[in-house]
This record gives C-alpha cells, structure tokens and sequence, in this order.
C-alpha cells in the first residue's frame, strides 16, 4: 500500500506505534521479558509455550505502561466490552447493550468507537469471530455448531463473514493435529 509509510511512519502500519520506555529501568524489565519469551518458547520445559506468553504479556504491560498515551476506558466502556465477552453466543444489539451500561444507543456507539476505535457491532462481530476461529481450532463442533456457540443466527451467514473477515472458509480453518502457524 502506497499511502501507508506516510501516514504512519516509517515501517508502521494501522495498530502499530512506537513507544519509548521512559527511563532505562523500564527498558530493563520490558528486555529481561523479552528475554525469557524466546528462552521460554525455544526451552523443553513443561508448558513452556504458556510460560512464554506470559513473559511476552509482561513485556507489554510493561510497554503499555509505559506508554505517555495510555489510557483508561471508561467504566461503562469497559464494562460494555465485558458484557459483549460474556454474552456472545447471545442475539446482542447495541441497544441490548446500551441498556446494560446505562447509556442510550447514539451515546454508547459515540464513546465505544472514540475509545476502542471501532463501532459497539463490529466489535461484536470481530470477537464473535475469534471465538469460531478458536473452536475451529481447538474443538471438533461442527460448523454449525461454532456459528451457534460464536453467536452467529444462521451457519451460512456465519460462513459468509468469517470468509470475508478471515479470506477463507471455517472448514478451511481448522488446524490440522500439531501446533498452529497461524499467530
């Protein structure tokens, strides 16, 4: 994409930002993190995998706050998007939603897209999707049932979105048995 380099910067795309650790502190923990990822992730030890994550997710936190933009969400946002995680094999408007966090719809779709940088039902959508993605890999449900448990009314306008959000088809995402390269 042409107009990407300029837009974002150099060698960055949508999403990715840079951030300066502020002191050579925090430089330190965020690189002893990192660190015990790759050590983690190239060891033999019993749930290394897992262990490296977690290291990775250290060094995130670590980054994040660190970062002179981070910010809160507001608690009506946040407890929207806990709700819309809890409830996703649910029929969910963003009415259903508003009314749970005591906001109308205009408001809650206003501050849930200026906050997490997308609309109340694209995100709904996005983790509805996720979800499928994750039993797609990690259960044998048929398709039908991962549209149902990832709340999706119908198999194939489930099948329909997840193509046009993922560019393949649910059966084609199923992992065959080992580890996954998808990240």
């Amino acid at each position: 994409m042409v107009g990407a380099c300029s837009r974002y910067g150099p060698g960055m795309g949508a999403g990715v930002a840079r951030i300066a650790a502020p002191s050579a502190g925090q430089r330190g923990r965020i690189e002893q993190s990192l660190l015990e990822t790759d050590a983690f992730a190239r060891s033999s030890v019993h749930r290394g995998m897992d262990l490296a994550l977690n290291a990775l997710e250290r060094s995130l936190l670590w980054l994040d706050s660190a970062s002179p933009h981070a910010h809160q969400l507001d608690d009506r946002i946040q407890k929207a998007v806990m709700f819309t995680a809890r409830h996703l094999d649910h029929a969910m408007t963003v009415g259903t939603i508003a009314e749970e966090v005591h906001l109308s719809p205009p408001r809650l779709a206003h501050l849930f897209t200026r906050q997490v940088g997308t609309s109340p039902a694209r995100f709904v959508e996005l983790k509805r999707i996720e979800r499928a993605q994750e039993l797609l890999e990690w259960s044998s449900l048929p398709i039908r049932a991962v549209a149902e448990a990832a709340g999706f009314s119908s198999q194939f306008y489930f099948a329909t979105r997840f193509r046009a959000l993922t560019g393949v088809r649910p059966s084609d995402w199923r992992r065959p048995a080992g580890p996954s390269p998808r990240g």
